[in-house]
């Protein structure tokens, strides 16, 4: 409750948090917890805890608690089945060719454990360290709501160099200015492809751009057998999560 009423007055604007409780939008309140539809689970769980608040609030200022009106989310179980390394490889040299955007997202998704919907997304110059070989996310830069540091393989490091160095601190890798790019970029990148990338055999019906992230977890697993040093690899909330992650085995 404390982390969902920080993130949310963090996304109100100075004049919204000095206006009366009464006046808050619930056009406003949708926008704020379309940060967190990556998953309908994810989103689900913030709306509940919001809702928690602003009725507690409601009750306070003896108004309806709008937030029960906002939307719900309840999307279908995805697999996100894993890759073999050699279809995976196949695959990757398939995107550097046709979109490299695409690609830098799954290499960032395999190679340093990153969800590509939020904090690949929003990544800039300021996330990388002075050498480029690390990334450090703040507690509301990414899910699990700590602090990250993940480290960055030298195969994703050589792409991403060259743009680091002509770009400012608080620009985008990808738009290489300060305005991120819409949420579901790489959602509608991969969906243009993915009839394509079946006929050609790259991808299975199961196999998405998570499933990068789900290869590597299979893949350490497999080399340390800890479950609990997979978890905080991952940033997972709870070793449940973790196990879903496992599911290709």
């Amino acid at each position: 409750l404390n982390e969902i009423n920080l993130q949310f007055t963090a996304f109100l604007s100075y004049e919204e948090l000095k206006s009366p409780y009464k006046e808050l939008r619930l056009e406003r309140i949708e926008e704020f917890l379309m940060r967190f539809s990556s998953s309908s689970t994810y989103y689900m769980k913030k709306r509940s805890d919001l809702s928690i608040l602003m009725s507690a609030a409601s009750k306070l200022n003896n108004c309806r608690c709008i937030a029960r009106d906002t939307q719900t989310l309840k999307g279908k179980a995805v697999l996100h089945k894993a890759y073999e390394k050699p279809a995976m490889r196949k695959l990757l040299s398939y995107l550097q060719s046709k979109d490299a955007h695409l690609h830098l997202c799954c290499l960032f998704t395999y190679g340093c454990w990153l969800r590509p919907h939020v904090e690949v997304l929003s990544l800039t110059k300021k996330h990388f360290n002075a050498v480029n070989t690390e990334i450090h996310l703040s507690g509301n830069e990414n899910k699990s709501g700590k602090i990250r540091i993940v480290y960055i393989p030298p195969y994703v490091r050589a792409i991403v160099e060259p743009i680091l160095n002509c770009i400012g601190d608080d620009d985008n890798i990808f738009t290489k200015t300060d305005g991120n790019l819409n949420r579901f970029y790489f959602t509608t990148k991969w969906k243009r492809l993915r009839k394509q990338l079946i006929s050609k055999g790259l991808i299975e019906q199961d196999q998405t751009i998570y499933s990068f992230r789900h290869t590597a977890a299979v893949e350490v697993y497999k080399k340390t057998k800890d479950i609990y040093l997979l978890q905080r690899l991952m940033g997972h909330s709870s070793i449940t999560v973790t196990q879903r992650y496992l599911r290709s085995l």
